[in-house]
């Protein structure tokens, strides 16, 4: 089997394999290669998080006048790999990115011949994407771990016939495991609509073997923290096995039937998350495990979720000289992690009152009926309703945020006495589909400033 990958260290450029230069062209085997994440490692390996195998080989032309440029090659592999277990990258030369390219798998072919036995051809055609003086690197991406085998690479150049490479041996190459051999893979993630979380899981199963497994059997344990309550569970297939546990873990098991050589099962299960008791950032792991006789392979995934509460508050004070402020605070309650929030607050200014802004705390501010942004430092005589928007607020684990809304009485016609009236309508989460929001506390709030002769705060800070 490919083995797991180890970082390269020392000599960049080391070969498994380098064959001599024939008909201007040679073909090579690297030591160490490029995964799609950027890590150099150890050619081939195999990725268990993702359950793909990576091989990469090297085609390199010179720029002689008598070389002709590649048409096509092959390289050798497992005769069960089908088309959706084989991706095929090429980079060439030093510039670009990895391009997943076409290809086709052949048992025989017109140019090449048979493919060896238990063995396929991954057919490449250049089509004219580079020529001479280049040095062209190919890696297959196989859902998978496999075999290593040694097999010659042949490459063909409209001229007959095609030129074998197999110095050394040959190649290493995915060879088929001889018998029935299960590879999983599972995904799993968090789905918020609506402010209701399900949690999806997605479970393909291979059989990467050459014979048939006759029962494939699955069995999935899940910790679901006992904060969190499960909801009706769905499985494909329905005829699979669910014990929810008082303990918080849910087993899902039963029979897959029979996996035929390059087949495949997949199983999907949807959990919806019906209550959540106390905020907090919970985390759900779990163990999928397939089996048959003489194999068993097994996967793992966690997923998060962020469970959020909040309680809000408003007050107001009086400060000298007419000066007065309207205090906004959302708390972050209990475990809840960080969040974002937007706010929608009302500000009504009564008639026969003049009041002059000075700060409204980076949020927008707006006269209710056109939709026009209320100025700073101008005088505003009601009647005046002004709403007021703040996004994004940060709240951060354990800690509050305040939005302080700053202004002075100018004049006062009224008689008697009037209240400028303040009210927090809304608390929203920016990113609704991230988190589940278990509220604010009694929504809305409001709070007054009596206008007298001079200005009086309903309920001081």
């Amino acid at each position: 089997m490919a083995d797991n990958p180890k970082l390269c260290e020392g000599t960049s450029y080391k070969n498994l394999n380098c064959c001599d230069k024939n008909i201007g062209i040679s073909v090579v085997q690297p030591e160490c290669h490029c995964l799609p994440d950027g890590s150099v490692v150890t050619n081939p390996c195999y990725v268990s998080s993702t359950n793909k195998s990576f091989w990469t080989y090297k085609l390199i032309t010179d720029c002689n006048d008598t070389t002709i440029p590649i048409t096509s090659f092959i390289i050798p592999i497992c005769a069960i790999i089908n088309a959706e277990m084989l991706i095929v990258w090429e980079k060439i030369d030093g510039c670009g990115e990895w391009t997943s390219i076409p290809y086709t798998l052949v048992n025989t072919d017109p140019i090449f011949g048979d493919a060896p036995q238990g063995f396929q051809f991954v057919k490449i055609e250049i089509n004219d994407r580079y020529t001479n003086g280049v040095s062209v690197a190919y890696r297959l991406e196989l859902k998978g771990n496999f075999p290593v085998a040694t097999q010659p690479i042949s490459v063909y150049t409209n001229s007959t016939p095609p030129t074998v490479f197999d110095c050394n041996g040959g190649f290493l190459v995915p060879e088929c495991n001889p018998q029935g051999k299960l590879s999983i893979y599972k995904d799993a993630t968090t789905i918020i609509q609506n402010n209701q979380a399900t949690l999806e899981y997605r479970v393909e199963i291979d059989n990467i073997g050459n014979a048939t497994l006759e029962n494939v059997v699955l069995s999935d344990i899940l910790s679901l923290p006992t904060q969190l309550t499960p909801g009706t569970i769905t499985t494909v297939p329905d005829t699979l096995n669910v014990v929810i546990n008082p303990s918080g873990r849910i087993d899902i098991n039963g029979s897959l039937g029979k996996l035929d050589p390059g087949g495949e099962i997949i199983v999907t299960y949807n959990i919806p998350v019906a209550g959540i008791s106390s905020p907090g950032q919970y985390t759900i792991n779990n163990l999928a495990t397939a089996s048959a006789e003489g194999t068993e392979a097994s996967a793992t995934a966690s997923i998060f979720l962020d469970a959020v509460r909040l309680e809000s508050d408003k007050c107001c004070n009086v400060l000298d000289n007419g000066l007065a402020e309207f205090k906004i605070s959302i708390t972050n309650v209990g475990d809840s992690p960080n969040t974002k929030v937007s706010i929608l607050d009302d500000l009504i200014i009564p008639t026969g009152v003049t009041v002059r802004f000075s700060d409204f705390a980076g949020c927008s501010a707006v006269f209710a009926n056109t939709g026009e942004p209320v100025p700073i430092n101008s005088d505003i005589s009601g009647n005046v309703d002004i709403r007021i928007t703040c996004d994004n607020i940060d709240i951060p684990k354990g800690a509050s945020a305040q939005k302080i809304m700053k202004f002075k009485l100018v004049s006062s016609s009224v008689s008697g006495s009037t209240i400028i009236r303040n009210e927090l309508e809304q608390v929203n989460p920016t990113t609704p589909n991230t988190q589940i929001f278990l509220g604010t506390g009694v929504l809305p709030i409001q709070v007054g400033i009596k206008v007298l002769l001079s200005l009086e705060c309903e309920k001081p800070c």
